[in-house]
């Protein structure tokens, strides 16, 4: 919903929509810390946490729909739809690395 909210939103409201998210993402990679076993020393790290990512695919999705309700060449609207599509994913990908201990995310164990 924020991220729905975002592209329509005021100036002020936009800062207040991303300060929640970002309180989010925290929250998020924080509950993701205390529930996963640390990573093996010699596991790759990823460049975002997975609340990061959780957070761009919500933007993505807020986006791809966006292409549903409003004038858009279709090229734009198959584009949003394959970022949404791809991000997702890489996202099961993370996870099943996480939890494999394959992958360590940067900021947390």
């Amino acid at each position: 919903r924020l991220h729905e909210e975002r592209l329509s939103a005021p100036r002020a409201r936009i800062d207040e929509i991303d300060t929640r998210r970002k309180e989010l993402i925290h929250e998020a990679d924080h509950w993701i810390d205390t529930r996963i076993t640390p990573a093996q020393a010699t596991a790759r790290i990823h460049t975002e946490t997975i609340g990061s990512v959780l957070d761009r695919l919500a933007t993505f999705t807020a986006h791809a729909y966006a292409t549903l309700t409003a004038p858009t060449p279709y090229w734009e609207l198959c584009d949003a739809w394959e970022s949404v599509a791809e991000l997702a994913c890489a996202y099961e990908d993370l996870v099943a690395e996480v939890t494999r201990g394959q992958r360590r995310l940067p900021g947390y164990r």
